[in-house]
């Protein structure tokens, strides 16, 4: 039920997307805009633009087009040379959703497929994932301290830019509770032993409980377990491998 609902998010997400970067991309040929335009019918300039991209792509400034996308795109290097922490904002919020995104929302689609062990519950993908979340709350953090202190940015700050930092401090709070829910959550770990062990109810698997309840706070209902350390360090050791 869980793999329905998003892919069926993933796809709906994806639609949507495609279908306003395509009313964006149609602005470009559907308005006319000087006088000159209007000499210019919608597939003339549909056929110019596509004169234009072949000849950028098979020439010289193709090589200045991919320095651009690497370093003021990917690296961020024009922010840079404005200030450190405006640079330092930016990277946070865009590695971090970009390092998300393709390691967990298309975890199983791309990271899967170049590391064939991977599991979202395991590391070091699960620190890697928190990481990058973090990432992205510091560059939040950052974005929020300075609308608050520098009098230019509290000028120029308008509603799309709350409404962009709310929206995106949602999506990554709600991520953080939702992996504490399901930590904390009896059902998820005995779906999560079914995957990884296919083990029901073993000796080794109430050890594991027992450090779960232990360390984690899961809530098994109508089981209580030993505490006494030896015990434990079972559950410790079956849940580092």
């Amino acid at each position: 039920m869980h793999t329905v609902i998003f892919t069926a998010s993933f796809y709906l997400a994806l639609t949507i997307c495609l279908t306003g970067t395509i009313y964006r991309v149609s602005n470009w040929f559907r308005f006319k805009i000087g006088p000159d335009a209007a000499r210019y019918s919608a597939r003339e300039r549909m056929a110019a633009a596509l004169k234009g991209i072949i000849r950028t792509v098979l020439g010289r400034r193709f090589f200045a087009i991919l320095k651009v996308l690497v370093l003021d795109v990917l690296f961020q290097a024009r922010i840079l040379k404005s200030g450190f922490f405006p640079w330092l904002m930016h990277m946070c919020i865009f590695a971090g959703v970009m390092l998300l995104v393709l390691m967990h929302a298309l975890g199983e689609s791309i990271t899967q497929a170049l590391f064939p062990d991977y599991a979202s519950t395991l590391n070091p993908f699960m620190f890697l994932r928190n990481l990058f979340g973090a990432m992205v709350v510091l560059g939040i953090a950052i974005a929020l301290y300075r609308r608050l202190t520098v009098k230019d940015l509290r000028r120029t700050t308008n509603s799309g830019d709350r409404f962009a930092i709310v929206l995106l401090a949602i999506i990554i709070f709600s991520g953080f509770l939702l992996e504490s829910v399901q930590i904390l959550s009896s059902s998820i770990f005995d779906q999560m032993v079914k995957d990884y062990s296919g083990a029901v109810e073993t000796e080794e698997i109430k050890h594991l409980k027992a450090y779960w309840e232990q360390e984690f706070g899961v809530v098994f209902p109508g089981a209580v377990h030993p505490t006494d350390p030896e015990y434990l360090k079972k559950g410790r050791l079956l849940h580092e491998e």
